[in-house]
């Protein structure tokens, strides 16, 4: 065993080989995802079910088409107004606008209803109605033109407008034109039956609820009456005016007498601090300015004057003197009675100022319990007032309401007007040939391609390179087409140096490329072939691939290590005498066993005499040492050993070994059974260094030259059939 080759890790995430989960030399970001190349070898593998699902199809769609009869299809349009066009501006009273996409299906749903139909259908005279149910009369799940009508007419409204296309298709061009038409006409005639409905409905309404404020007009006319009758006057504002009036008089009269109360209250108190003193009375002015004490006082200074200047000339019995104290007197007695009297007409002013004042309070207090009489009673009043006004108000709202709703009804608006009127068409539009056979073709292959997949998704062989890399986790050494050509075992043996099958021939010559030219297996000197399943073309990839090697100039040796079911010898047309087994029990020495020069380059042990313990022999101590023997002799040795699904023979060789090479026939191996085989592999500390996709259908295997060498260069590659490799 080569021990300066380092081990082999277990099988999580890549190891110092390089190869993991993910496949040889491969890292979680190169896996292979499913492409392409992969869709195309689905369908290269399963084309002849592709076909016959295509031609199936397409052949019930011919007959399908060219089966059914000609249809024509008519078509007229209405525009649907966003207000109804009217004769007279006025208010509706039911709302016809299209505020919305909600209000436009609306319209659309009325056109497709049932109802529509059967308006149409009960238009229809007898010549149109047996037209029209001439195509059906074996239709046991039709039982009325109206439910033909449905099922043959069209409502479709144009994006982002207010229009509606209505069609409707039959064998009649004529007929399809007139049914359109009278789509169209019984449409707006339901409109404007609704219309007319709806209005009259909402004139009555609009009545009752006239009669009722009518009523309550009259209750509040009535109320008013008996409500004058009990203030005893017709206007309660008039009355209320006048005692507003009367109060506002009483109000500046009551603040002028109180004032001159006032004045008059100052003045006897004034007299009453003099009361008794006649020269104080005198000094106030209110006694002084009147006018018979101003006149008595001014006659009593002149009487006191004169007699001053006549006692200075007469003596005072001198009867000038006498007679002018006496005019004296008598002028000082009837000005101090001037004065008493004008005291005593302050007194009675003063008493009847007083007197006027009650009487004005007392008036007043009287008008001011009128005024809130009044003003209680008003509040009554009003509300009867307003309720009265706002019931006429109403009530003439209603009448003038109902005149424009019975004109509106008269006028009979609707919010949908004729657009394009139907003419026979006079092309059919069904079968669209083309179209049919068009739709056929791709739904016949999207249908084949689909069951394609599909059988390939449940399929649970291993049958491409995303199968290995992806799904095995191993590196793709190489692919190996069927030899069809090649005819017997020994022919297939020397295939790489034949050129028997040239697409064959180079595919071995790629594989043992691309182990030379890679980092890992250029090294290895002891290679083992194996494989899942028996017949999966380990011995002939072990014996191509020896030749090969051989081929450039190497010494090789091949070994055949199935002892359980040998072929190399009869293979490669040599004996089988003496061989490992009959080594490994010391019946032989090495140069016994070993057929020198079997090609140029080329020695082969094959596997000897059949033994009952092939296991305990590749465990023995002699095979370890034969292997050890070996290694010193020859640059590359390949073992063929046993498939690993039967037996595990291939385990016990593994440690002698400086990795694997992994055979799976094309279309054989379960996915399942291949991983769990795998993984034991990946347990073991030997290099596993990919696989070989053997016994590939040539018509499929350009799928994979395109991944190895392109098919441009296949000629430069291959040589002719014939010859050697040069």
């Amino acid at each position: 065993m080569n021990t300066k080759e380092p081990q082999n890790q277990p099988y999580q995430g890549n190891n110092a080989y390089g190869y993991g989960p993910y496949g040889y030399g491969q890292s979680p970001e190169d896996q292979q995802s499913f492409s392409l190349a992969d869709l195309l070898f689905v369908v290269r593998e399963r084309f002849l079910l592709i076909f016959v699902i295509f031609a199936l199809t397409f052949a019930a769609v011919v007959v399908f088409t060219f089966t059914r009869p000609e249809l024509y299809r008519a078509s007229a349009s209405v525009e649907i107004l966003r207000t109804p066009t009217r004769a007279v501006q006025v208010d509706e009273v039911v709302e016809q606008r299209v505020a919305g996409a909600e209000d436009f299906n609306t319209q659309v749903s009325i056109f497709e209803s049932g109802t529509i139909a059967r308006r149409v259908a009960d238009r229809l005279s007898d010549n149109q109605r047996n037209t029209l149910m001439g195509p059906h009369r074996g239709d046991g799940d039709i039982s009325s033109p109206s439910t033909v009508l449905m099922r043959n007419r069209t409502i479709q409204p144009l994006r982002q407008r207010l229009i509606i296309v209505v069609q409707f298709q039959h064998q009649d061009p004529q007929l399809a034109a007139d049914i359109s038409n009278l789509f169209v006409e019984e449409f707006i005639a339901h409109k404007r039956e609704i219309r007319f409905r709806e209005t009259f409905s909402a004139v009555e309404e609009l009545e009752e609820e006239a009669r009722r404020q009518r009523a309550r007009v009259e209750q509040l006319e009535n109320r008013l009456a008996d409500f004058h009758e009990e203030i005893g006057t017709i206007s309660l504002d008039e009355r209320y005016d006048i005692v507003s009036d009367r109060l506002r008089s009483l109000n500046q009269s009551a603040t002028d007498l109180e004032q001159e109360l006032q004045v008059r209250q100052n003045r006897l108190d004034q007299i009453n601090e003099a009361e008794g003193d006649f020269r104080k009375l005198m000094e106030l002015p209110f006694v002084a300015n009147n006018y018979n004490v101003s006149e008595l006082n001014t006659k009593r200074v002149s009487a006191s004057i004169t007699v001053n200047q006549l006692s200075e000339r007469y003596g005072p019995r001198h009867p000038e003197m006498i007679q002018a104290r006496r005019n004296l007197r008598e002028t000082e007695e009837e000005l101090q009675q001037a004065v008493r009297e004008t005291v005593e007409n302050l007194r009675s002013e003063y008493e009847s100022t007083q007197r006027n004042f009650l009487s004005v309070q007392g008036s007043l207090q009287r008008q001011e319990e009128e005024i809130i009489r009044l003003s209680r009673i008003g509040v009554e009043y009003r509300n009867i007032m307003r309720d009265k006004h706002d019931a006429e108000t109403l009530y003439n709202n209603l009448l003038s309401r109902i005149s424009e709703t019975r004109l509106i009804t008269q006028v009979e608006p609707v919010n949908v007007v004729p657009l394009d009127e139907a003419s026979a068409p006079l092309d059919p539009f069904s079968p669209r040939i083309f179209l049919f056979l068009g739709v056929g073709a791709l739904g016949g292959l999207g249908l084949g391609l689909g069951l394609a997949f599909f059988v390939a998704l449940i399929d649970d062989r291993v049958k491409s390179a995303y199968d290995i890399e992806s799904v095995l986790g191993l590196s793709l050494l190489g692919v190996i087409p069927e030899a069809k050509k090649v005819k017997g075992e020994a022919e297939r043996t020397h295939l790489a140096i034949s050129n028997k099958d040239p697409m064959t021939a180079e595919a071995l010559r790629s594989l043992h490329s691309s182990l030379k030219f890679h980092k890992l297996t250029s090294t290895a000197q002891v290679i083992l072939t194996t494989s899942i399943l028996p017949n999966e073309g380990k011995t002939f990839v072990s014996s191509n691939l020896s030749l090969t090697y051989a081929l450039n100039g190497e010494k090789t040796l091949l070994i055949d290590g199935d002892l359980r079911n040998p072929s190399i010898a009869s293979d490669m047309g040599i004996s089988n005498d003496a061989g490992l087994t009959d080594y490994c029990i010391g019946n032989c020495s090495v140069d016994d066993i070993i057929n020198s020069n079997v090609e140029k380059n080329l020695d082969i042990i094959t596997s000897g005499q059949q033994r009952k313990n092939p296991t305990q022999i590749l465990h023995s101590e002699e095979f370890v040492e034969l292997m050890q023997a070996l290694r010193k002799r020859y640059k590359r040795i390949i073992i063929d050993s046993p498939p690993l699904g039967p037996v595990r023979d291939s385990l016990s060789i593994l440690p002698q070994t400086d990795g694997v090479i992994f055979v799976i026939r094309f279309g054989e191996a379960k996915r399942k059974e291949a991983k769990n085989i795998i993984h034991e592999l990946f347990d073991s500390e030997i290099p596993v260094f990919g696989a070989v996709l053997n016994g590939v259908d040539p018509s499929v295997s350009g799928y994979y030259h395109n991944q190895y060498y392109r098919s441009s260069y296949r000629s430069y590659y291959i040589a002719p059939e014939g010859k050697g490799n040069t």
